[in-house]
């Protein structure tokens, strides 16, 4: 009998409604914790109406094994033309081990099948001070890019990353 590889224990799928208290759990703690340093955390009543339209936007989750260990969403940006936003969260425990890596890789594949994406941009934008996440983009095809005529506040706080794809 064959063993699986750890390295290949995991899946890639798009998010369903069982998976919405995960993902809140992961984003109360990883994106307003620790990236926004917030203790005001998203409400379940708040996040049930998000995820419901969230969950028609290009949404997949990572599991390795029967653990969820995160998820990605690209949606169209509503700060810079002809672009769509990556949002990236992983837990803790998977960090580092290439997970995040497999999952950005997977989802930009998927997203530029599809032929009517192809004429857009796909963007990350990343606080300033978030050292991490910028070399995790940077390192993953993405270069930083500045904005003529930045009037949108928000985008000043924030680096923008931009994924080189290549036809």
């Amino acid at each position: 009998m064959k063993r699986k590889s750890k390295k290949n224990n995991f899946t890639i799928k798009k998010v369903n409604i069982n998976d919405e208290l995960w993902i809140l759990k992961l984003y109360n703690f990883y994106v307003r914790k620790k990236i926004f340093n917030s203790l005001n955390k998203v409400k379940l009543t708040e996040h049930r109406k998000w995820y419901a339209k969230a969950m028609q936007d290009f949404f997949l989750k990572l599991s390795y094994g029967d653990n969820n260990c995160g998820y990605i969403r690209i949606e169209k940006s509503n700060s810079i033309k002809e672009s769509f936003e990556i949002s990236i969260a992983i837990k803790n425990q998977y960090i580092g081990k290439g997970f995040g890596k497999k999952l950005l890789k997977t989802a930009i594949s998927k997203f530029y099948k599809k032929k009517t994406n192809r004429k857009n941009k796909l963007i990350a934008l990343v606080k300033k001070n978030n050292i991490i996440s910028l070399n995790f983009f940077l390192k993953n095809n993405f270069k930083e890019i500045k904005i003529k005529n930045q009037y949108n506040s928000k985008l000043k706080k924030l680096r923008i990353c931009q994924f080189n794809y290549e036809t």
